[in-house]
């Protein structure tokens, strides 16, 4: 039942499969499988107050590329727990023989790139790429970030979803890998 799997080709998820790799935790033992998708299997594991029970599942963000805008991915067993993990290298890995899907699973990147980032920037303030809405520190768009001259978003085009993330490194690279929150001097700029 993970989101971004319903849908794809059954070859690609068998793949995936076995791409899951099976780890053990004691009760209390503190889980911290960063870039991971994680599936309990067996037991019971306490994350951000909820209890994960078989088949609960956490680290779908592992398809972020950035770290710093991911979750943090620690848990904690409450009871012996059986956690099966598929890495982000080994999903890159089986979506390369799966071209179609390439298209599916960047753009659920970018979307969750863009939720992760949205949740976090002052005042709620959003943008999007193609240039519908860009209410965004000033400064930023000045430097790049605004849309193309006379593109408009007609519901997203692939190339539009997939450069959400190029956007948010160029943002990382300029702040010197400080994230992407902006100074109280930005956020007063008239627009």
């Amino acid at each position: 039942h993970i989101w971004f799997f319903k849908g794809t080709n059954v070859q690609f998820r068998e793949d995936c499969a076995k791409h899951f790799a099976p780890s053990f935790f004691e009760r209390r033992e503190v889980i911290e499988l960063r870039a991971q998708l994680c599936v309990v299997e067996r037991g019971a594991v306490g994350r951000l107050g909820r209890i994960l029970v078989p088949w609960g599942y956490w680290g779908e963000d592992m398809l972020i590329r950035m770290p710093m805008i991911r979750q943090d991915p620690s848990a904690m067993a409450l009871t012996y727990t059986e956690i099966m993990s598929l890495s982000r290298d080994a999903l890159s890995h089986v979506l390369m023989d799966f071209p179609e899907e390439q298209i599916r699973f960047r753009r659920a990147a970018a979307l969750m790139a863009l939720f992760a980032i949205t949740k976090n920037l002052p005042h709620g303030e959003v943008f999007w790429r193609a240039g519908r809405s860009q209410h965004l520190d000033p400064q930023r768009l000045r430097h790049g970030l605004q849309a193309e001259p006379g593109r408009t978003h007609r519901g997203g085009s692939v190339r539009d979803v997939c450069e959400v993330e190029d956007v948010f490194s160029r943002v990382e690279r300029k702040n010197g890998g400080r994230g992407t929150g902006s100074d109280a001097a930005g956020r007063n700029q008239a627009h």
